[in-house]
């Protein structure tokens, strides 16, 4: 353990984050595209 461990957890904790934002907005621009479908309809 070292620097180079809490580095690498660093960089896995940022990536984490990054792709759960990601998987986040796609889910919610899909709820939203169906709500818009339902109002139109």
């Amino acid at each position: 353990m070292g620097i180079g461990f809490v580095l690498g957890f660093c960089i896995l904790f940022v990536q984490f984050c990054f792709f759960n934002s990601i998987v986040g907005f796609q889910y919610t621009k899909v709820e939203y595209t169906k709500e818009d479908s339902n109002i139109l309809q």
